[in-house]
């Protein structure tokens, strides 16, 4: 049998670099009101579906939509774990006065719960983060879910140990009532730095549970949930809107992982990263660092009101801009 192909298949690129003009570019002033005027959707379409064929990402994305999570594994992803997760221990030693042991029975009393201890606001604590928020793979998924304008929302780590009881199922629309939009706002990306394996509390989620666009109610979907095991290196993502929660762990030692929360630009992020940056920081990275930081967006502006002149601070609607 002939198989089928993609009306993207052959679509390069380049060509993508060619398409269309975004509508109303011929207009007075368009160059300074893009976010106004429109934005090429097809241009935007074809180059995020080459770059997800490039990096052999589009079964992710199927089981995005159908599963409401995906495992990417480290091969793909390409993170140097324990350069990471050393750095990660440094931090603990020089927030909290002590370097954990995530490999034997001493762990800070706070991991012994269902949540473990939260290691927050990470993104500017080393060059080697923002190199892993930067990390083209899950930039590729993060830019198909939200847009090439998302934001930073957090960059957390997680300590756990085994023990306690397992997390219940919960969402991550932590203040939006149901229902939820039918386009995701945010993601969350786990990479974990320790294996993810069926004894050491791993990661539950409920199989098609984001389409309800609901929080689960009481014990609902307890018995639906499965084990997510992946070994560390690996990026775990799924929308927030995704019914999940935590096994409880019996083997010894600490789990380890990075939580980032990816968002659209119109959202409070949980983390205020815009005016915490350095000129170094901003020197050494991409562009694509500024905007995740939130640096492309001027709300919250008090009598000098908004700034318009095409740094794109307006933010277009498409799905992909």
């Amino acid at each position: 049998m002939k198989q089928r192909k993609s009306a993207l298949a052959e679509f390069a690129p380049e060509e993508a670099q060619r398409a269309a003009p975004r509508a109303g570019a011929d207009e007075p002033g368009a160059s300074h009101f893009q976010g106004l005027n429109g934005h090429d959707i097809s241009q935007e379409a074809a180059s995020v579906w080459a770059e997800l064929r490039s990096l052999e990402l589009l079964d992710h994305v199927a089981e995005l939509e159908v599963l409401g999570l995906t495992v990417i594994p480290p091969e793909k992803v390409g993170l140097p774990v324990a350069t990471v997760r050393d750095k990660l221990l440094e931090v603990c030693e020089r927030r909290y006065g002590g370097r954990p042991d995530y490999t034997g029975e001493s762990t800070p009393q706070e991991a012994n719960n269902p949540f473990g201890r939260l290691v927050s606001f990470l993104a500017l604590e080393d060059p080697l983060f923002q190199e892993v928020l930067l990390n083209r793979t899950v930039l590729a998924l993060a830019t198909q879910q939200l847009g090439r304008n998302c934001v930073l929302s957090a960059f957390q780590a997680l300590l756990k140990a085994r023990g306690g009881q397992a997390l219940d199922l919960h969402v991550d629309e932590l203040i939006a009532p149901a229902p939820y939009a039918v386009h995701n706002d945010s993601i969350n990306v786990t990479i974990p730095l320790t294996d993810y394996t069926r004894d050491n509390g791993p990661l539950a989620y409920v199989p098609g549970s984001h389409k309800y666009m609901r929080r689960p109610v009481g014990r609902e979907g307890w018995e639906q949930r499965v084990k997510v095991l992946a070994p560390a290196g690996s990026a775990i993502i799924w929308p927030r809107h995704t019914w999940h929660g935590a096994f409880a762990g019996t083997a010894p030692g600490l789990r380890l992982n990075l939580t980032l929360v990816y968002a659209r630009p119109h959202l409070r992020t949980l983390e205020d990263y815009r005016n915490k940056l350095t000129q170094a920081d901003l020197e050494r990275n991409p562009p694509r660092f500024a905007k995740l930081m939130g640096r492309h967006i001027s709300y919250g502006w008090q009598q000098e009101g908004p700034v318009l002149d095409g740094s794109e601070t307006l933010i277009g609607s498409t799905a992909y801009n």
